[in-house]
């Protein structure tokens, strides 16, 4: 069987979820892909929500290759990483929605991080930041850490 279609084929645990979101506007670019804000009307999660009550996300955007030697090697990284991230739940760790192949995309789904970044935080403010937001930023990432530890995982 041709090695893209077993791909596929393994990662069928992926929710089809390209039709319920709606890609908006860029917000960052890595060496892996691209970022995007996304919207979903058709979640129901107690979360933040903008104004037409659609539930914003994050969409990350990954170009497959199908010609790549080491692309089997990701994908069961990437299959291994997506069966933790769908049974984590911490309010300090992004909540994972779903994720699909579309062509030749690989697309991930998550909940959207309306205050940024920790390191975009700090670029605002030039470097500056108070002993208070320094301890509540250590703080949140701690527990979100020991929550991946309880549960087996870690963060590398």
């Amino acid at each position: 069987m041709n090695r893209w279609i077993t791909l596929h084929l393994q990662l069928k645990l992926l929710k089809p979820l390209a039709s319920q979101w709606g890609k908006g506007q860029l917000i960052g670019c890595g060496t892996f892909g691209s970022v995007y804000i996304a919207s979903n009307c058709r979640l129901n999660f107690d979360m933040f929500r903008d104004r037409e009550t659609r539930v914003l996300g994050e969409w990350k955007e990954f170009e497959l290759l199908p010609n790549d030697p080491n692309l089997a090697e990701c994908m069961r990284q990437f299959k291994q990483e997506i069966q933790v991230l769908s049974q984590l739940r911490h309010p300090n760790i992004l909540q994972y929605y779903g994720s699909e192949i579309v062509e030749d995309q690989l697309n991930v789904y998550l909940e959207y991080a309306h205050h940024g970044s920790i390191d975009k935080y700090i670029k605002e403010r030039l470097g500056t930041l108070t002993e208070s937001v320094v301890r509540t930023f250590t703080y949140d990432i701690v527990t979100g850490l020991a929550s991946l530890h309880v549960n087996n995982s870690i963060h590398g």
